[in-house]
């Protein structure tokens, strides 16, 4: 290229990166201040946590979800402590009994954004995270315009509304945004392969690195998309059969490439169960959702019609029919007309909410191309049709109504909020200039001034909406009550509730390496599911009363709330008399399914002087010991990491070390530097075989999954490495 070539393409680079600098400014200037995206101060007032930012906004109780802390700030935390342990992010076990934090799917220790995080654990270090990866989502789909012939004008307007529309800002703390700001480098590298300008390679990394990002349901929609979109634009190109091969190769390349978390992430489905695997809910929207400020899946009606004159115009009509497959199939997933469609377009599994981010990503790109549409004189037919599509979106948003939080109960509803007053300005603003827009001649439209003028009316629309967005803003860094760090010197903990308002929400422990043994998860391992908790419809795993299975699961320390005057709380401690979390016991019975060993356990609480072991452990070591008549001892645990346990034993007589851990695939043991089988033992725990005497024995998490899939990751990057250059 020549530098006149270079130097004009700089120029282009320019629109796009002043239009996400000016966001960014407007939009996360509190990042500069010292403040971050960790919304911590959502649970003011709780007596189990100090150190919360009491003058921040808090978020109406009745639509947040605690997932942003509880989970995926809480998940990469404990990723980021096990590695400065020397360990692999492989297991979780501070949160309920212990739990798979790899395997899960949804943490993604080694997501590529989040490596500053683990390596400095801060919440504000967390929040540039975030927020680099909306700049690199807004600088993805300035590069796709780009590819396809846009200037500089359009470029920056679809990177600035790409990174912060209101999907992106509302849910920039949850790990579906993190997964949606690959797609438009996945349409670009598509887009670069069908040109001949990039290799085939590019493409499955960019959906491993999609899918080690974040939220699996959305990068599956995004790998699904793009699949899509490349077999409609290879049969409009008439492309040859080694294209087509290479298209064919796309998925399991991109498998084979994530397989280190990918294996264990299927050894895990086997081992869990969900309330959606028995008739899932899809969730869907509302036929007023396109409408309604608060839906995030359109911002009418502006750019409905700069979406309708972008798939009318040239460039449009070159990738509108390969668009069409992705956005016919979210469109279904949101929205049931029948509801048996939505059922099927969501596999029943998925959720409908997950498709706005396919919807979101269409009218980006789509509204982008319109632009310059516009700009340069789209035919009158195509403006018409453009205004056409904004008026009847403009005036349906008179009569519309946000369903009502009964509506929401009844028929499980998203829950949408109307317009308020203070938008209400900028929705008619944004209004009378898409209906107005396509049907002014080209002599009035400059085009600079004009797309200045669009693109700060879309930032201006997207300011009211920083109204919400800042209620995640503050500069809360927590840490847990004293009468909570002395209680959790005794062992695990277990939190009391006032209605649906919960006091250190299940999973916040992790955060803070407090082992509480609730569990929030979209997953419950079988074994955990058998224990048939008691659970209202609000309430999370292991989080209702039952006094009998506190002391089963060994809950060492309750922390019950009780009312100090007025609205506040207090927090009381009770000891359950659980017993130690490992002990020796001289007495085992042999039984033939979880369900059986479990039932038995729990029955008079047989568990404290006969553990229940499953088939399979090893036959030789079950059966009445010589220590069969001799009391429990405890065991005292020596040290302990994320995947290594090292316990001191006193064994009077031959018997069994019960740990009262959850049971999973992949532990092993040594018992004084000698391997020994490790025994499913009373349904959930784990336990291994002792000869009298005192005794080390080490526990360490080493999933057989994970090996074989690190094997079959590396081989396959060594493998695109090293094909050919010229790639199909």
């Amino acid at each position: 290229m020549s530098a006149e070539g270079r130097l004009a393409g700089l120029r282009e680079s320019t629109w796009p990166l002043a239009a996400l600098g000016l966001g960014a400014l407007l939009l996360f200037w509190p990042l500069a201040a010292g403040r971050h995206l960790v919304p911590f101060h959502v649970f003011a007032g709780d007596p189990a946590l100090q150190g919360l930012d009491l003058a921040a906004d808090r978020p109406d109780w009745r639509f947040f979800d605690s997932s942003p802390m509880t989970m995926f700030y809480a998940q990469k935390a404990q990723a980021a402590q096990a590695l400065r342990e020397g360990d692999l992010p492989l297991w979780n076990p501070f949160a309920s009994l212990g739990a798979p934090l790899l395997a899960n799917g949804q943490s993604q220790p080694f997501a590529p954004f989040f490596l500053p995080f683990l390596a400095r654990p801060t919440p504000w270090v967390y929040s540039a995270c975030i927020f680099l990866q909306l700049l690199f989502g807004g600088w993805g789909m300035a590069r796709l315009l780009g590819r396809q012939g846009c200037r500089g004008p359009a470029r920056a307007f679809g990177a600035l509304l790409f990174a912060f529309n209101p999907y992106a800002l509302n849910f920039c703390v949850y790990s579906d945004v993190w997964a949606f700001a690959w797609f438009p480098w996945l349409f670009e590298g598509a887009e670069a392969w069908l040109q001949g300008e990039g290799g085939w390679r590019r493409l499955p990394v960019l959906l491993a690195l999609m899918a080690l990002g974040g939220h699996l349901e959305v990068a599956f929609l995004g790998a699904a998309s793009v699949f899509a979109f490349l077999g409609v634009r290879l049969v409009h190109k008439r492309c040859t059969p080694e294209k087509w091969r290479a298209w064919a190769l796309l998925p399991p390349a991109a498998a084979l490439l994530s397989a280190f978390w990918l294996l264990p992430f299927l050894e895990y489905l086997a081992h869990v169960t969900s309330p959606r695997f028995g008739g899932n809910q899809p969730y869907p929207y509302p036929w007023t959702a396109p409408w309604v400020v608060g839906g995030e899946l359109f911002w009418p009606p502006a750019l409905l019609a700069l979406a309708a004159a972008g798939l009318l115009s040239p460039r449009g009509r070159s990738v509108a029919p390969a668009l069409l497959p992705p956005f016919l199939w979210a469109l279904f997933m949101a929205f049931p007309f029948p509801e048996v469609l939505q059922r099927a377009a969501t596999f029943d599994f998925l959720s409908g909410r997950y498709g706005r981010s396919v919807l979101w990503f269409v009218l980006v790109w789509a509204a982008s191309l319109g632009l310059p549409a516009v700009l340069e004189g789209l035919a009158w037919a195509a403006r018409g049709a453009a205004a056409a599509t904004a008026a009847g979106v403009f005036l349906a948003g008179f009569v519309v109504r946000a369903p009502s939080l009964g509506v929401l109960e009844a028929r499980h509803w998203v829950p949408l909020r109307g317009p308020s007053p203070a938008e209400f300005p900028a929705l008619l603003a944004a209004g009378a200039t898409a209906v107005l827009l396509p049907l002014l001649p080209r002599s009035m439209l400059a085009p600079r001034r004009c797309a200045l003028g669009l693109a700060g009316l879309a930032l201006a629309s997207l300011l009211p909406f920083h109204a919400a967005f800042d209620v995640y803003w503050n500069r809360s860094d927590p840490r847990p009550a004293p009468e909570v760090r002395r209680a959790a010197e005794k062992g695990r903990l277990w939190f009391g509730h006032a209605g649906k308002w919960k006091s250190f929400p299940p999973n916040l422990g992790t955060t803070f390496a407090l082992r509480d043994v609730r569990l929030s998860d979209p997953f419950v391992p079988k074994r955990l599911a058998a224990l048939e908790w008691p659970r209202a419809s609000h309430q999370d795993l292991l989080e209702a009363w039952d006094e009998r299975r506190v002391r089963f699961v060994g809950v060492a320390a309750v922390l019950d709330l009780r009312p100090s005057g007025g609205e506040g709380w207090r927090l009381e401690v009770r000891d359950p008399k659980a017993g130690p979390r490992g002990f020796w016991v001289g007495r085992a019975e042999r039984v033939s399914s979880p369900r059986e060993g479990l039932a038995k356990a729990l029955d008079g609480d047989k568990w404290r002087e006969t553990v229940y072991l499953e088939e399979g452990g090893g036959a030789g070591a079950v059966g009445q010991g010589e220590g069969g008549t001799e009391p429990p001892r405890a065991a005292r645990l020596v040290r302990e990491t994320s995947t290594t346990q090292v316990w001191a034993v006193s064994a009077p007589a031959s018997g069994w070390l019960v740990v009262r851990d959850l049971s999973w695939p992949g532990w092993e043991a040594r018992v004084d530097g000698e391997p020994a089988p490790v025994f499913p033992a009373d349904g959930v725990f784990r336990a291994v075989a002792l000869p009298s005497g005192n005794h080390v024995v080490k526990f360490r998490y080493r999933p057989a999954s994970f090996r074989l899939g690190a094997l079959v990751s590396a081989l396959t990057a060594l493998g695109l490495l090293f094909v050919r250059r010229r790639g199909p």
